[in-house]
């Protein structure tokens, strides 16, 4: 390395799912989105569970979404469990949280294309039925 360059580590895992999230996003709402590992946020020293994960190497990834008043809490993504399901647990908490208001307010159509994959507004990955914050229907 020359001077003034620095070596940033990104984690597979985190680095991972932030490729799921290109996947279903444009790249402006994708950085919205907050990756941290428990490790990263919690003290160790005071709790076992993040110790553990610290020490084995099976790490926790808290999910979270940057909004106009702070933070939403999307879920938790655990290292261990497969590609197929770290990306339907997303995409199903990233569609609730969608269609109980809590993000995506301002997601729209721009230039033809629409900033997330039809699948997530149409709900395909819904648990549960929702409307929209105006109380119509989804549809797609």
């Amino acid at each position: 390395m020359s001077v003034g360059e620095t070596h940033i580590y990104l984690h597979p895992f985190k680095e991972g799912v932030r490729n799921l999230l290109r996947k279903h996003f444009s790249e402006e709402i994708v950085k919205r989105f907050l990756l941290e590992f428990e490790v990263s946020i919690y003290n160790p020293n005071f709790a076992e569970n993040v110790w553990r994960q610290k020490k084995d190497g099976n790490l926790v990834l808290e999910v979270r979404y940057k909004t106009k008043r702070g933070s939403e809490f999307i879920c938790d993504l655990y290292s261990w469990e497969s590609r197929a399901a770290t990306e339907a647990k997303l995409l199903r908490y990233i569609t609730d949280a969608y269609k109980a208001g809590k993000i995506g307010t301002d997601w729209q159509e721009k230039g033809g294309g629409i900033g997330v994959n039809r699948e997530i507004l149409s709900g395909e990955y819904a648990t549960k039925e929702a409307k929209h914050t105006d109380g119509s229907s989804k549809s797609s």
